[in-house]
């Protein structure tokens, strides 16, 4: 039987040790973050919180990128305030860091449009030769930002 996440998290969240019991993931997120402030239960281990057999998880919570995997950043030019930056779009990147807690779309968000799906931030790399042809620089530097899952391609 597939059960999806959702109930699974309902009927964790009934354990007695109660509010860090919301799912394996934000458990163990929280054990990792937290270190002792947010302690694991006496003789729990965040391996024996391993996910349970059969579960379907929530869209969104794993990454679609990895550090270390190539992307190009989405050309769109869509009306309104967004926060990808024109002069990285079509430019190649790599990935550097997966931001650890998938968050709300926050450029959805800010024109009523985001019904609470969540996807991950990337902290990518992005040559300055690719940005400004022509640049006299050291080859290795780069540009560091932040950038929305739903912008990145994989290449």
């Amino acid at each position: 039987m597939i059960v999806g996440v959702k109930p699974v998290r309902q009927s964790v969240g009934a354990l007695p040790w109660g509010c860090l019991a919301k799912g394996y993931n934000s458990l163990k997120r929280r054990a990792v973050d937290f270190g002792s402030r947010h302690a694991l239960p006496a003789g729990m281990t965040t391996e024996k919180l391993a996910p349970f057999p059969g579960i379907v998880k929530d869209d969104g919570d794993d990454p679609l990128f990895h550090a270390g995997d190539r992307v190009a950043i989405s050309v769109r030019f869509p009306v309104g305030h967004y926060r990808v930056p024109h002069y990285i779009r079509g430019k190649k990147a790599l990935v550097e860091e997966v931001i650890a807690t998938p968050a709300i779309d926050n450029e959805e968000e800010g024109f009523g449009r985001n019904v609470g799906l969540k996807r991950h931030y990337y902290r990518v790399s992005i040559p300055l030769t690719e940005l400004w042809p022509g640049y006299a620089g050291s080859p290795h530097d780069g540009l560091r930002i932040e950038v929305y899952e739903n912008w990145l391609e994989r290449i």
